[in-house]
């Protein structure tokens, strides 16, 4: 009996440590500075260049792929490395989001070990950024169980101030300007069918630029989806992200001068996508003209 409670009593100490442990490594990080977005990168109201008769499937549009886990300790839930609001500004306009319930609470998964993102905070922070940036629009897919997603639908169907696009027609430039709207996703069917491409764990580079081709051909009817973030279980998003994004850059500048352009390559959602990256992909929908000559850059100063 007394070596059993002498075990107990170990456990007991060792779980109180790691709770500790855990604690003040998280209080450590959120004290941190978080990668900050230089005025020079901001995007903030880039759709302006998008005619209002163009189709939003036609657009050429930089997204993020599980866009509020960042700023975590464990490298393999990682994928961003910047907040809700800086990718905002620097120009991404689709985010993918995982929901879940705690306790009866609906929140969005993120890195936090105890402050947890509410769901209905994630969405008024996207349509607070709409009502500054009436050119805009922002779209939104969302993957969970069956009853986190239910309750979203419930919070949104309920939601004041939430001006989303649910139907399953897509909207010209014009209609979607101001709007969230949602994309459908296996577990998620409000909102516009996508064709999602993911990339297999084996020769990321050669699918990747198959699948922007294939997007190239089918985005003027049809929403395309590539999907260039990690996805195998032992994949850390970071390593992927390094070995990708510069890839990813060099295939859509070697787009960008092509003599006749694609008209658009659809969605790329990425892991860590920095500035220039996110401006390569606005480029293919504002630039100038058929020709090769140089893109509109549309780049503000705050």
């Amino acid at each position: 009996n007394k070596n059993t409670n002498y075990i107990l009593i170990y456990y007991i100490i060792i779980y109180i440590i790691i709770l500790i442990t855990t604690y003040y490594i998280t209080i450590l990080h959120d004290a941190e500075p978080r990668l900050a977005l230089h005025p020079h990168h901001v995007n903030s109201n880039w759709m302006k260049c998008i005619p209002d008769a163009q189709s939003l499937s036609a657009v050429s549009i930089p997204g993020t792929d599980q866009s509020l886990k960042e700023g975590g300790v464990n490298p393999y839930r990682n994928f961003q490395a910047w907040k809700l609001s800086s990718q905002l500004y620097a120009g991404v306009r689709f985010f993918d989001m995982t929901v879940w319930i705690s306790f009866g609470t609906l929140y969005v998964a993120n890195n936090a070990v105890y402050y947890y993102e509410y769901f209905d905070h994630a969405v008024s922070e996207l349509q607070n950024f709409l009502s500054v940036a009436t050119s805009e629009t922002l779209l939104l897919r969302f993957t969970g169980y069956a009853d986190a997603i239910s309750l979203a639908k419930e919070m949104l169907s309920k939601g004041t101030g939430f001006h989303l696009w649910k139907d399953r027609n897509i909207p010209k430039m014009g209609e979607a300007r101001g709007k969230i709207v949602l994309i459908q996703s296996p577990d998620f069917d409000w909102g516009l069918p996508i064709n999602a491409m993911e990339l297999p764990t084996e020769d990321k580079i050669t699918q990747m630029k198959a699948n922007i081709e294939y997007a190239s051909e089918h985005c003027q009817n049809e929403m395309m989806l590539t999907d260039t973030g990690a996805k195998g279980q032992y994949e850390i998003p970071l390593t992927v992200a390094e070995k990708l994004n510069k890839q990813l850059d060099d295939y859509l500048l070697s787009l960008l001068h092509l003599k006749k352009r694609p008209s658009c390559i659809g969605i790329i959602a990425m892991d860590f996508p920095g500035p220039k990256l996110i401006q390569q992909i606005i480029s293919l929908s504002c630039h100038s003209g058929t020709d090769a000559g140089e893109p509109i850059l549309l780049v503000e100063n705050i």
